[in-house]
């Protein structure tokens, strides 16, 4: 059970930590009223080698996390978890449906 706790807390830490990276590195710098090209999200996430070591160091840290706690975690921290770790997937959920709608109205005559 403290393996499945460990990738949950790791990928949680991920997935804040790329919202946080993407908001640094694009987002802060923007004019209102901007978009960003997709390339730039993709070259910035799954193309950059970083940021997989950083998935891996996000798992490593939550192993760490988890096995050093002296006792058991409350019930109410993995709830907790369980509830934030929605943001990140709706955004992804969000990027994936924006990215495919617009394949399919670039792929049109």
């Amino acid at each position: 059970m403290w393996i499945l706790k460990s990738i949950f807390l790791g990928v949680w830490l991920f997935g804040f930590g790329t919202i946080a990276f993407l908001w640094l590195a694009v987002y802060r710098h923007m004019a209102p009223h901007t978009a960003v090209d997709l390339r730039l999200i993709a070259g910035l996430t799954t193309q950059n080698p970083w940021w997989w070591a950083s998935l891996v160091a996000g798992v490593i840290l939550g192993c760490a996390l988890v096995r050093s706690w002296p006792g058991k975690a409350s019930v109410a921290l993995w709830i907790f978890l369980f509830l934030t770790s929605i943001v990140p997937v709706g955004l992804f959920a969000l990027f994936y449906v924006f990215s495919s709608k617009l394949k399919e109205i670039v792929g049109k005559p």
